[in-house]
C-alpha cells in the first residue's frame, strides 16, 4: 500500500504532472515508489510491518511526501535551499522510525475495548479530588 499518491505531491508542490511536464507523472510515481521502498526498509530494520492506518501511517505518508518533493525539486533543478528543506524533513522522518519505532508498530498498540471500568468525564480544567 502506497503512503502517498501523485495527487498529494501535486497539492504540496502546487503543480500538475502529466506526460509533458518535468518530471512527468510517471517519474513522480516512480519517485513515490522508490521512497516507499526506502521507508519500508527502515521499518524492516526495526522489525516493523508497515502500518496501513493510524498515526504511524500518517507520519510515513508525510515522510514519503517530503522525500518525493526533494526528488521533484532535484528533477526541476530547483534552488538548493528548497531541496535541502525537503531533504531535511525527509531525513527527520526516516530518523523518527529508528528513534521511535513504537509509533509505527501497529502490533504494539493496545486496545481498551471490552473494558468494563467506567471512567469519569471531566470538563476542561476540572480535576478529580
Amino acid at each position: 500500500m502506497a503512503y502517498c499518491a501523485v495527487t498529494d505531491i501535486q497539492l504540496y508542490a502546487k503543480a500538475t504532472y502529466d506526460t509533458t511536464t518535468r518530471p512527468t507523472k510517471a517519474a513522480v510515481e516512480a519517485m513515490i515508489t522508490n521512497n516507499e521502498g526506502r521507508i519500508n526498509a527502515k521499518l524492516a530494520e526495526q522489525g516493523i510491518t508497515p502500518p496501513t492506518s493510524g498515526y504511524g501511517f500518517t507520519e510515513l505518508k508525510l515522510t514519503n511526501i517530503y522525500c518525493t518533493l526533494a526528488d521533484v525539486c532535484r528533477a526541476n533543478h530547483t534552488e538548493s535551499e528548497t531541496v535541502q528543506h525537503y531533504q531535511k524533513l525527509c531525513d527527520d522522518g526516516l530518523q523518527k522510525i529508528k528513534d521511535n519505532p513504537g509509533l509505527f508498530d501497529n502490533s504494539k498498540i493496545g486496545s481498551v475495548s471490552g473494558s468494563t471500568k467506567e471512567e469519569p468525564i471531566y470538563e476542561w480544567g476540572e480535576v478529580q479530588w
